[in-house]
């Protein structure tokens, strides 16, 4: 299995460096520190995002990014280019920088191990960390700061259902597709609620495996 680059920080504060992308589903805030890529912030939600990281960090908006940070922000621009383009891109070249609580951060290092194209079930997830509760690994999805690079897409419910995503399941269906999973969505068993889990969508998909073991 190919090594992964994931560092918890407590660092004191530190620089934060912005730039803007495109992916495929809209505009992204990038921001990086001298360690890693820190957030992937959807445009309609940087005020509450910004907020929060002011707390970590002392944002640099109009520097360009130093050293290491530059390289860190070169590098997640271009595979966030190579994957909106279609391509097969695994970010294996993008380090990251998170801020979590020990359980976050080992559920979004093992959704890394999720392969482009490939989905797991929340309950299934919960079983390789070792916790008996799928809603603690929707708990963390909905907390993955840098969403696309931490693949919670690729996150579904058991049942068949698509599951919730923080940036709205249309969103969600789209990676997907992108990814070439194909969804075969029953409109009739559309489901609602007041949380961001806003739809479910029973689906299903045909690409023989659903997910994939992984060794450590």
């Amino acid at each position: 299995m190919r090594s992964k680059t994931l560092q918890r920080s407590k660092r004191p504060l530190k620089n934060l460096y912005l730039d803007r992308s495109e992916t495929p589903i809209g505009p992204f805030l990038i921001a990086v520190s001298e360690f890693g890529v820190v957030a992937i912030i959807q445009e309609r939600k940087r005020s509450e995002h910004l907020e929060r990281l002011r707390r970590d960090f002392d944002l640099q908006r109009s520097l360009p990014p130093p050293g290491p940070a530059s390289q860190h922000m070169r590098a997640i621009l271009r595979a966030l280019s190579r994957y909106s383009a279609g391509k097969r891109e695994t970010f294996e070249s993008v380090t990251l920088d998170l801020r979590g609580t020990p359980f976050q951060l080992q559920a979004w290092r093992a959704l890394r191990k999720v392969d482009y194209g490939e989905t797991i079930s929340y309950g299934s997830l919960a079983q390789r960390l070792g916790t008996k509760g799928a809603r603690a690994i929707g708990n963390a999805c909905g907390r993955n700061p840098v969403p696309i690079v931490v693949p919670c897409h690729r996150v579904i419910a058991s049942d068949g259902r698509i599951g919730g995503f923080g940036l709205g399941l249309d969103h969600k269906r789209s990676l997907l597709k992108l990814e070439g999973v194909q969804l075969l969505e029953r409109v009739d068993e559309l489901l609602t609620s007041d949380s961001h889990y806003e739809k479910s969508i029973r689906f299903s998909y045909s690409l023989g495996s659903t997910s994939r073991s992984e060794h450590s």
